[in-house]
């Protein structure tokens, strides 16, 4: 049994101490970033939205935002009992085919979801988004390849949090970004690179960094993409 065993979903990651922070730091990169790009966006689409704290770190001149998500752990529920607004709406989507809207969005953020989502449906969608949005997208992964994820999952093991099992031979070739020896499963067998071939078909990607600190190896990636201009 691990010290995550039965906590929900926030208590486990944003309650309180380093692992708070370093889950955070995505929000506060993400709230940074749109600051500095000077994109103060009036409608947001997010894919993965859980229960849609990124609310909290958006511009106040939001006047419509549109969440999707599985409904895993029922953060989806929590949204919709959060935020009662007008203009705000959350639905439940568990393949690309569930995405059933027309209009466009300034925004759209995708948080820790695509290492989620399986490979026959990673493009679709992409190419989703990518139809529903009219500037940026802003994703954030969890870094599962490279020193920074062979130093996270062993921190993590050490103080009791739950892991995917990897075996010696794996978690050498996780280590070394190899993960096409890795058989996929959840996020074991991820690299972020799988997922930025594929905005790169549809939006100029304008930067790759690395939270909670660039300047460290990462135990997530952050990608910025703006959309190409259509026709």
């Amino acid at each position: 049994m691990t010290v995550d065993s039965q906590r929900p979903y926030n208590e486990r990651l944003f309650s309180k101490g380093l692992r708070s922070k370093i889950h955070y730091s995505r929000f506060y990169w993400l709230k940074s970033k749109m600051e500095q790009l000077n994109c103060f966006p009036e409608s947001v689409l997010e894919l993965g939205c859980f229960d849609a704290k990124t609310i909290h770190f958006l511009p106040k001149s939001l006047k419509r935002y549109v969440g999707l998500d599985a409904n895993f752990e029922g953060g989806l529920t929590q949204a919709r009992n959060n935020w009662k607004i007008e203009g705000y709406d959350f639905y439940d989507c568990k393949t690309p085919q569930d995405i059933n809207l027309s209009e466009e969005f300034h925004i759209s953020i995708c948080m820790e979801t695509f290492e989620l989502i399986d490979n026959q449906y990673l493009e679709d969608y992409i190419i989703k988004l990518a139809s529903l949005t009219k500037q940026f997208i802003f994703v954030t992964t969890s870094n599962q390849v490279g020193i920074g994820f062979a130093i996270k999952h062993i921190i993590k093991k050490l103080l009791g949090y739950g892991v995917p099992h990897y075996s010696i031979t794996e978690f050498f070739y996780a280590s070394i970004g190899r993960v096409d020896k890795i058989e996929r499963s959840f996020r074991k067998g991820w690299h972020h690179k799988s997922v930025l071939k594929i905005l790169q078909k549809h939006f100029d990607i304008i930067e790759v960094s690395r939270y909670p600190y660039n300047f460290l190896p990462g135990f997530g990636v952050c990608i910025i993409g703006k959309r190409q201009q259509k026709g």
